[in-house]
């Protein structure tokens, strides 16, 4: 089981553009984490560390029309960045994310119906931190693999719904993904 404890000060400010239909949000913290490793605590040595942490998140929709609050198109884009301290800076770690949706509403019949399309793409940066090496991991050769536990991945979804009351519907999907 792995232990520890956070104390953490926040500070988020969001804007909302009406006019824009869009919200941003950038958090910035301040936090001491007791086990920034998360080794277990059988052998965890005494490395707790402070840690600065920022985020910013960007997301907007635009509407089908007039007619319907429902949104056609939504996006995010975020952003996090986590600062250790110096004894503790191989426990940094970074996250990008993007994610669009698109959604076309229509008429099969006299029935409601949408296709959506959605694309998510993420790359994650980690320091690959061997709990029995009680380090940043290396090879025997000595290289440091300390990006192992990096990654980047994508993913495509196409959905096709079919209304036949307000309560039920049918649905058909299809997802691909890939993470390296």
């Amino acid at each position: 089981m792995i232990n520890g404890f956070y104390a953490f000060l926040l500070l988020t400010i969001t804007y909302s553009g009406q006019s824009l239909g869009a919200q941003v949000s950038v958090t910035a913290g301040y936090g001491y984490d007791s086990n920034p490793f998360k080794i277990p605590d059988k052998e965890a040595p005494n490395i707790g560390s402070d840690y600065k942490t920022f985020k910013v998140k960007y997301q907007s929709e635009k509407q089908a029309g007039k007619k319907t609050k429902k949104p056609k198109l939504r996006y995010r884009f975020e952003l996090r960045k986590d600062i250790y301290g110096q004894g503790s800076s191989d426990a940094d770690s970074s996250t990008i994310r993007g994610r669009l949706d698109w959604t076309q509403r229509f008429k099969i019949g006299d029935r409601k119906a949408s296709v959506n399309l959605g694309a998510h793409l993420r790359r994650e940066d980690n320091t690959y931190y061997s709990q029995t090496q009680r380090q940043v991991a290396e090879t025997r050769e000595g290289d440091l693999i300390d990006a192992r536990r990096s990654f980047d991945s994508a993913e495509l979804r196409v959905e096709l719904k079919y209304y036949l009351n307000k309560k039920i519907s049918w649905s058909v999907s299809s997802e691909i993904g890939q993470r390296n």
